[in-house]
Order: structure tokens, then C-alpha cells, then sequence
């Protein structure tokens, strides 16, 4: 069988990874002709599932809407020249992500600008590096999303999409307050994926002020009541400190 048919074989079954490395074979003759078929075989299939897994993970991380381009161990050096050894500590044990493989949730608090949303993007980054599929929106337009096909078919399609993601990242939870209606999507979210889907909610508040928020005066309000348990219970906690990691450029 001649190289050109090999390559026109590989080519076809769309087998690229295994052509690229078969062309390395090619352009060392002498290579070629002392490596047995056998390892010549492996390498070739190899090539090719490091070169697929490479494109899920480029095409997980551009679907999930990532707002912050943000590696783990980056993250690592740039929150030790800022943060206690104790926090450190904690993101290193969440950048394992147990939790995804879990189902449990994560919380981070932290005052605007702290680095919140720049720590949950090396977490979920991290997560399409693994292979598994993460979504990030505001809680804001998460909601919006919804609310507008909810009633019909498309709403159910759309929320089991969204709650089919193995790692949902919600920004600006509870920063509003919210509708009935608003609330009953946040609801169909959180409690379709609690105890199966692991869930990071940014916030700048507490759970005690998200009932607050979430009541809006109305107490005794068992939705918000739920939302409030689905949200703060089976989770691990993070707390940022310190001020606005933002800097005003003068002009």
C-alpha cells in the first residue's frame, strides 16, 4: 500500500490528527521504515484523540460564554500576592473539582470588583479543559432568557439544556429583586439541577439578605424560601476578600 493512499485513506475518514502525525512518519523516511506497524498504529490513533479532545475543550470553552479568559494556576499566583494562605488553600481544593463530580454547589462572596467572577472562569475554563460542558450568564439574563419562552414548548426544552450543563455558573445572584414569575424560573433551575449539577453562584450578599430580596417585603413567600435553601445548602463557601480589584485609568 503506498503513503499517498494511507494519507488519502486518513483524509477521507476526516482522521486528521492521525494524517499530521502520519506526514511526520512520511518526512522521515528512515523513521518510517525502523518503527514496527504496530507502534506506528498506536501513535497515529493517539495523535488523534489528543487532537479531538483538544477541540472539545476549544469548543466547550466558546460555548460556554466565559465573559474572562482565566487559567487556574494564573489565578494561583496572582491571588498569593493578595489573599491569606487559608483562601489560598480553598481555591486550591475547588480547583481539584470535586464538587463538579459531586453535583454539590459553590458560593462566592465578595465585594464588587473583588475578583469574583474572574475566580469562577478559572474554575469553569478548567472544568471544559476536563471535557464537561459549563454555561456562564448573569442571574439577570439567565431569567430573561427564560422568561420569555416560558409557557411554551421551547421553555422546557431550553431549561433542560441549561440544566444539562455539568457546571452552571450564575453571576449577580440575588443583586435584584425579582418578579413571581422571575422567581419561578430561578426556582425550575435551581431545583432541577440541586444535588445533580453543580452550581457557582457570585454574590455580593449573604443568604439572610437574599431572603430578604427575594420576599421583597412579602414574608412567609415559600418560593423564595426554597430558592434561598436550594441555593445555600450542599455547597462549599468562598469567601474573597478585600476591595475593588478594578482600577481607575486617569486621564
Amino acid at each position: 500500500m503506498s503513503l499517498t493512499l494511507v494519507q488519502s485513506l486518513l483524509a477521507e475518514l476526516e482522521l486528521k490528527g492521525a494524517l499530521e502525525q502520519f506526514n511526520v512518519y512520511v518526512n522521515n523516511p528512515n523513521e518510517l521504515d525502523n518503527t514496527p506497524t504496530v507502534d506506528i498504529l498506536v501513535s497515529l490513533f493517539n495523535h488523534e484523540i489528543t487532537i479531538r479532545g483538544k477541540r472539545k475543550q476549544e469548543s466547550l470553552i466558546k460555548t460556554s460564554r466565559l465573559p474572562i479568559y482565566a487559567e487556574i494556576p494564573l489565578v494561583l499566583k496572582d491571588l498569593e500576592r493578595a489573599t491569606s494562605n487559608d483562601f489560598i488553600k480553598k481555591f486550591d481544593t475547588l480547583s481539584s473539582l470535586e464538587f463538579v463530580e459531586k453535583g454539590y454547589n459553590v458560593t462566592i462572596f465578595g465585594r464588587p470588583g473583588a475578583g469574583k467572577t474572574y475566580i469562577a472562569s478559572a474554575l469553569g475554563r478548567r472544568n471544559c479543559q476536563l471535557g464537561r460542558s459549563t454555561l456562564y450568564y448573569s442571574t439577570k439574563d439567565l431569567i430573561e432568557l427564560l422568561c420569555i419562552s416560558r409557557g411554551s414548548i421551547g421553555y422546557s426544552s431550553k431549561l433542560k439544556t441549561i440544566c444539562g450543563k455539568s457546571l452552571l455558573i450564575l453571576d449577580d445572584f440575588c443583586l435584584t429583586s425579582y418578579n413571581d414569575i422571575e422567581k419561578a424560573v430561578l426556582f425550575d433551575v435551581l431545583d432541577k439541577r440541586y444535588s445533580k449539577k453543580s452550581t457557582i453562584l457570585l454574590s455580593q450578599k449573604s443568604p439572610d439578605v437574599w431572603l430578604n430580596i427575594l420576599q421583597n417585603g412579602n414574608k412567609g413567600d415559600s418560593l423564595s424560601e426554597s430558592i434561598v435553601e436550594r441555593s445555600s445548602n450542599n455547597n462549599y463557601v468562598l469567601v474573597v476578600p478585600g476591595e475593588s480589584r478594578r482600577r481607575t485609568v486617569e486621564i
